[in-house]
């Protein structure tokens, strides 16, 4: 990701896999990894380890649903935990005030979150559409 009004590289996404259950970040050149807790075949939960000096090793996590929507939430607090959301291609921020690292991390995991959502996706329809052509035969 590059911050188009200076050029400078924000972060870095390597997916290792289509239905990789890890994915790893470069965040302003502090590395993170963005994994899955994998359930009914999907990835529905994308966690991670906050980077960001001063957060407290806060660990926040990207819940995704069925229509491609995610809300980013942390444990931390009882009240108030979604701190952003995706809605289609709509990335809003619940709470404001962050510094720029961690507008950074947040929407470079919210892009690796979604992407890696598509992908499982795409690699689910392929599987079953091989094992249809499989039976045809």
């Amino acid at each position: 990701m590059v911050r188009t009004a200076d050029g400078t590289v924000a972060g870095r996404i390597k997916f290792h896999h289509l239905t990789a259950n890890s994915i790893d970040i470069i965040v302003n050149g502090r590395d993170l990894t963005l994994s899955s807790s994998y359930s009914l075949g999907h990835h529905r939960r994308w966690g991670f380890q906050s980077s960001v000096t001063g957060s407290c090793a806060e660990r926040l996590y990207w819940k995704t649903d069925k229509v491609g929507s995610a809300t980013l939430e942390t444990a931390k607090f009882k009240h108030e935990r979604a701190i952003a959301m995706v809605q289609g291609d709509l990335l809003s921020f619940r709470r404001g005030n962050f510094s720029r690292e961690r507008y950074d991390e947040i929407v470079v995991t919210a892009i690796a979150a979604m992407e890696a959502t598509r992908r499982q996706g795409k690699a689910g329809k392929g599987n079953a559409a091989e094992s249809a052509a499989g039976r045809h035969r």
